[in-house]
């Protein structure tokens, strides 16, 4: 697998690194997969399972929400960042288009052949960046919180949305 650190900004000026990985044995242009990240933020975790969709002959993108240098290590740490984005899905948009504008530059990527997957708060992120309108074939929400703040009617929805969530989950609703 060939892996790389590709490095984009928000609006705002902040960095925000991700991971981009994609097997060398498959030639041409191939479908992306943009990855968002649990409540820890971009760890291993999301790193191997971005290995894993390259496997299957995708490039994948493991994207950082948080920030360059912002690695909480801790529940309160993780409660903290989470609440950030919660609390203003605007800057979550934001921070997601700019992953997608990042990984649309990636030259084997085939810019029609896009979808999203998030785990948790990278559910939720995934649903926002559906909300958002980008041009994604569809989103996976494994785990996500699926309100809407504001309260929107989904008329930019552009994606298929597939939403897979506990019917006992305390956290998410």
């Amino acid at each position: 697998l060939i892996t790389k650190t590709v490095d984009s900004t928000d609006e705002k000026g902040a960095a925000l690194p991700g991971y981009v990985v994609y097997a060398d044995t498959v030639s041409g242009k191939r479908p992306g997969v943009i990855v968002v990240h649990d409540w820890r933020g971009l760890t291993d975790y999301t790193k191997m399972r971005s290995e894993m969709l390259a496997k299957l002959g995708y490039i994948a993108f493991a994207a950082d929400m948080y920030g360059k240098d912002v690695r909480p290590q801790s529940v309160p740490e993780y409660t903290k960042q989470v609440g950030i984005y919660k609390g203003d899905r605007m800057l979550y948009r934001e921070r997601a288009r700019a992953a997608y504008q990042a990984f649309l530059k990636q030259p084997l990527l085939d810019p029609a052949r896009v979808a999203a997957i998030g785990y948790c708060f990278g559910g939720t992120g995934v649903i926002e960046m559906a909300r958002d309108g980008l041009n994604l074939k569809g989103v996976v929400s494994f785990h996500g919180g699926l309100d809407a703040q504001p309260l929107s009617t989904g008329a930019t929805i552009k994606a298929n949305v597939l939403a897979l969530c506990g019917a006992d989950d305390p956290y998410e609703k």
